[in-house]
C-alpha cells in the first residue's frame, strides 16, 4: 500500500464519518444526484414531484446542462465519492497551497464541497506535512529576555536579532 492510498483511505474515511454525524448537509452521493436530476426533468415536462425535492432544488438554485450533468448555481456538482479526487487534483496542480486557495479555487469551479473536508485533506497531506515539518526543524528562536529573540536558521547558519516593539515605545529596532 503506497502512501498515496493511505491518504486517500484516510481521506475517505473522514468523508463517510463527516456524512454520518451530519445527514442534512450540502454533500451529494451520485444516487442523490440521480434523483435530483429526474426531478428536475420531472419539474421541465410540467410533472408533479415531491414537495421537500421540489423546494430543495429552488432552495439550491440546482439545473441541469445539456449533458445531464447536475449543476448549483451554474457549477457541476462534485459527488461525496468524487471528493478526494477533486481536491487532490486541485491542491497538486496549484502547487501544494494552504486551505484558503484550495477552498476557493476548489469553489470556482465546482459546487457542494464543504470546507471541512479540505481542511481536513491538506491536514493530513503528506507533502505538506513534510514542508510544514522543513520550516520549524530549520528554525529555532532563542529567547534572551523578553524584548529581544535570536532566530537561527541551520540551514543556512545565519543568526539574526531582533528587538520585539514595546507597547508603547512605537519603535522598532534590529540589531
Amino acid at each position: 500500500m503506497t502512501a498515496n492510498s493511505t491518504h486517500e483511505d484516510l481521506v475517505n474515511k473522514y468523508i463517510s464519518d463527516y456524512f454520518k454525524d451530519k445527514p442534512n448537509t450540502t454533500g451529494l452521493n451520485k444516487k442523490q444526484g440521480a434523483l435530483l436530476i429526474d426531478a428536475i426533468r420531472s419539474i421541465n415536462q410540467n410533472q408533479k414531484i415531491d414537495p421537500t425535492m421540489r423546494r430543495r432544488i429552488k432552495t439550491r438554485l440546482f439545473t441541469i446542462n445539456d449533458k445531464d450533468e447536475l449543476l448549483c448555481d451554474n457549477k457541476p456538482v462534485i459527488y461525496i465519492e468524487n471528493y478526494y479526487e477533486k481536491i487532490n487534483e486541485v491542491h497538486s496542480d496549484m502547487g501544494h497551497p494552504g486551505v484558503t486557495k484550495t477552498f476557493d479555487q476548489i469553489n470556482l469551479q465546482y459546487a457542494c464541497l464543504p470546507r471541512k473536508i479540505v481542511e481536513y485533506h491538506i491536514k493530513t497531506c503528506s507533502i505538506c506535512n513534510l514542508r510544514q515539518r522543513q520550516v520549524n526543524f530549520n528554525q529555532t528562536f532563542i529567547f534572551i529576555n523578553l524584548k529581544c529573540y535570536k532566530l537561527i536558521d541551520r540551514s543556512t547558519k545565519t543568526k539574526t536579532y531582533c528587538v520585539q516593539r514595546s507597547m508603547g515605545s512605537g519603535s522598532n529596532r534590529s540589531r
